[in-house]
């Protein structure tokens, strides 16, 4: 049975680490370090809270249970989760980027991505012609905003998916200002192919759909 959106926003839905002590509110654990019963073997996984962290791990699967998501991973700013998803390709990569994007996606393309030998190419998502002919083969990635921010262009998720999944069957989206819950993002993409990686940033968590690399490597 699946819990009503007021229920999973406070609690979420199969959590792996609920707290032992039945607390209503998640307790909050500010400890660096947890301590193992031998070296290197925690009995709940957790080792050092940079890497993994219970109150975190809870605001991860709730927010998964919220969208349908695979995983989720919490960043300390959006601009961390962005920069992470990129450090995901190669040099060599094409990337399709929207042409209108927040300042810093900008300054990490221009000082980061370009350096780091990815292949770069900025084009019109709202405009799902020109994006077909932006979309190659070899295309790794489309990066695209919606509402785009500063000039609240907005895509046709759908569609822009369609044409992204015809021609490359990979690609990474970001929302800004708008609920998932209430664009049911996921749920666009749940009638790709199973081979298909997706992964959506919103704010300052990354969310996985199906088999995404970050899924399986905790960051």
């Amino acid at each position: 049975m699946e819990y009503a959106i007021d229920t999973r926003c406070i609690y979420g839905e199969g959590h792996r680490h609920p707290d032992e002590n039945c607390a209503i509110s998640y307790p909050i654990y500010q400890t660096a370090s947890f301590s193992h019963l031998t070296p290197g073997k925690n009995p709940n996984g957790f080792d050092y809270s940079r890497e993994s962290n219970p109150t975190r791990a809870y605001l991860e699967e709730t927010v998964s249970s919220l969208e349908h998501a695979y995983d989720t991973i919490a960043f300390a700013s959006g601009m961390a989760a962005i920069a992470t998803v990129f450090e995901y390709f190669r040099p060599g990569d094409h990337i399709l980027l929207g042409e209108d994007l927040y300042g810093g996606v900008v300054r990490l393309i221009a000082q980061i991505s370009t350096k780091n030998g990815y292949d770069v190419e900025y084009a019109d998502t709202t405009d799902v012609q020109e994006l077909r002919k932006h979309i190659r083969p070899e295309t790794r990635a489309v990066y695209l905003e919606t509402p785009t921010n500063p000039m609240m262009r907005v895509t046709d998720i759908r569609a822009a998916a369609d044409e992204i999944r015809a021609g490359t069957g990979h690609y990474t989206y970001v929302h800004h200002l708008v609920s998932l819950f209430a664009t049911k993002i996921i749920q666009i993409g749940d009638n790709t192919k199973e081979k298909d990686k997706k992964s959506f940033v919103y704010f300052s968590l990354i969310q996985i759909f199906r088999i995404f690399a970050l899924a399986k490597q905790r960051i």
